[in-house]
């Protein structure tokens, strides 16, 4: 028996909110110094890549995930608008698929569909 997996947002939704989400947390994080504290700010992203990624398709989450990526490595990192492709960038572009991966595949979107509709009845 399968269980139809019912998404908040489909993925034309998803993944602008994503951009919006991630272009959000990195004028945030580096107003606030977060060039000094960048696994922290990889913290930020990781939290908000798995927000969409419960909440949207598998390519979209995975796209905001590379857009975050680019984020992170550009202006946390790179501080210019350049990626850095050193260490902590390329933990970053493991992590942040990962936590994708991991919070697409939670029931949190089902489980909140199902406690919807029974305070409907």
């Amino acid at each position: 028996m399968t269980v139809q997996r019912r998404r908040a947002m489909p993925g034309e939704i998803g993944f602008p909110c994503g951009v919006a989400m991630g272009a959000l947390l990195c004028l945030i994080s580096v107003a606030a110094g977060g060039t000094g504290a960048p696994w922290v700010v990889l913290g930020v992203f990781a939290v908000g890549c798995a927000a969409v990624g419960a909440a949207t398709t598998l390519p979209a989450s995975a796209a905001t995930a590379c857009w975050c990526w680019a984020l992170y490595a550009g202006f946390v990192v790179g501080r210019t608008a350049q990626l850095v492709f050193d260490t902590r960038t390329a933990v970053a572009a493991v992590v942040l698929p990962v936590v994708v991966l991991a919070a697409s595949r939670l029931p949190l979107t089902t489980l909140l569909a199902r406690r919807g509709r029974s305070h409907r009845r």
